[in-house]
């Protein structure tokens, strides 16, 4: 089977929980999730990585950020900041260490993550980051 997108494992990931997230709202993206997740199988069937229960809980944590970003874009433009907090430093993190642990995290994939040790979700991402320890 041939891959329909260019995306890597992670990425797929990421737009399958948005969509999944819309599909809620809306009942013609079927066709799209459909495609999504044939690439998925495509990948996981290529690479050489175990999902345990830190895998999980990180896809969890990415899908429920795709879920309230969308759903502050669309419902409340006053949180404009916190959105954007969400998506460029939460978001963007976990799609980094998912990319570590699936072996497809390289310089030029790796998602920009805007903020610091001082921002609001400092503490969610370095424990994102330390949970294997």
């Amino acid at each position: 089977m041939e891959k329909l997108y260019q995306y890597t494992l992670v990425d797929l990931l990421d737009k399958l929980t948005i969509e999944e997230s819309r599909s809620v709202m809306r009942s013609n993206l079927d066709e799209e999730i459909e495609k999504i997740v044939s690439d998925i199988d495509v990948i996981v069937n290529e690479l050489d990585f175990q999902v345990d229960f830190c895998f999980l809980r990180r896809l969890i944590l990415l899908a429920i950020v795709n879920l309230q970003v969308w759903y502050l874009d669309k419902s409340d433009p006053s949180e404009l900041d916190y959105a954007q907090d969400l998506n460029n430093g939460i978001r963007n993190h976990i799609k980094n260490i998912l990319m570590r642990e699936t072996g497809e995290w390289s310089r030029g994939r790796e998602r920009f993550v805007i903020g610091g040790s001082n921002k609001w979700y400092s503490a969610i991402c370095k424990e994102l980051q330390n949970d294997r320890q």
